[in-house]
């Protein structure tokens, strides 16, 4: 979907004398006496991060929030979802058939298949349970369908109201921790490596993840990509305050005062110098599955039910 959408664009803008590129980070750029840069969104684009001199389109064929529109336009960025893009091929469509040839070049269409392009909008208006879409963002697979999870969920949550597949921003991170400590005539070494999983919405470490992570996903039907909530140098610091906490020695020494022993607890303490600490952003596929008796959360991956909802406002109700 994603690469037919762009051939779709690719053209409307080459038809009104737009030079096209391809670029890493936006998918096409459209130079004339204005420069236009079009990116298809992959779900964890910061519009802060974003800085170009030009008009910035970002594209999805997902319904996008207007809190998250909203906050792409305070930085100068149009975000066009998946009703905005309808209108404009549409509008494109009709103004070719009636002949328009002074038009913007965000609309017109002459050179294009206006069958091609109808096709694809009557494929788009189908029933969305079954429409399939790639997106691009580094996550794990979809190992358990939605039929399988909506089966299963029956017994928590009763009869099934509606299932939805979430894309929940995680930290990954990966650290290594070094640290010696002199205690008399003895040392205490902490050397330690490792990895885990910091939820970006909620703040909540999650110790139940595996897999292989991949560049891109096949969905079908409903889904939703979560924004993240907990930038990454704030999710440094809470990481590093666990990875401190976890590997924080209590050790009891013995000690020999006159004719007795005395215990003295001595606390064998990392600091922040210690640790080496990597981030970066992937999504956990997530079964958001409500129903009458509540809301329950499933891996997609495992299938594994999930204890603590993925999301910071959601109470499951028994």
């Amino acid at each position: 979907m994603k690469e037919k959408l762009l051939k779709i664009f690719e053209e409307i803008f080459r038809t009104y004398g737009y030079r096209i590129t391809r670029d890493t980070f936006f998918d096409l750029i459209a130079e004339r006496e204005e420069t236009i840069f079009i990116r298809y969104m992959r779900g964890d684009e910061k519009p802060e991060e974003i800085n170009r001199n030009g008009r910035i389109i970002m594209m999805s064929l997902s319904r996008i929030e207007d809190s998250i529109i909203q906050k792409f336009n305070r930085h100068g960025i149009e975000i066009w979802d998946r009703d905005r893009i309808m209108y404009e091929i549409g509008k494109a469509v009709v103004q070719d058939l009636e002949g328009v040839s002074e038009v913007s070049p965000s609309y017109g269409i002459s050179n294009y298949s206006i069958s091609e392009v109808t096709d694809y909008m009557d494929a788009e208006k189908s029933d969305e349970r079954f429409s399939r879409e790639v997106i691009f963002l580094k996550t794990f697979p979809v190992r358990v369908s939605r039929e399988e999870v909506e089966a299963k969920s029956r017994s928590e949550v009763g009869r099934v109201d509606r299932v939805i597949l979430k894309l929940v921003p995680h930290w990954k991170y990966s650290f290594t921790i070094s640290h010696t400590r002199k205690i008399g005539d003895r040392s205490v070494e902490i050397n330690e490596e490792g990895n885990g999983f910091f939820n970006a919405v909620n703040g909540v470490e999650e110790k139940d993840i595996h897999g292989s992570l991949i560049d891109s996903l096949e969905v079908e039907g409903d889904y939703s990509i979560e924004p993240p909530k907990i930038p990454k140098d704030k999710a440094e610091e809470m990481i590093v305050d666990l990875i401190l906490k976890r590997y924080t020695k209590k050790l009891k020494i013995k000690k020999l005062t006159g004719d007795s022993y005395i215990v003295e607890t001595i606390v064998v303490k990392p600091s922040r110098k210690d640790l080496t600490l990597e981030l970066d952003m992937i999504y956990l596929p997530v079964w958001e599955v409500s129903g009458q008796r509540g809301v329950a959360f499933y891996n997609a991956t495992s299938g594994t039910l999930l204890e603590i909802p993925v999301d910071d406002d959601v109470e499951i109700i028994q």
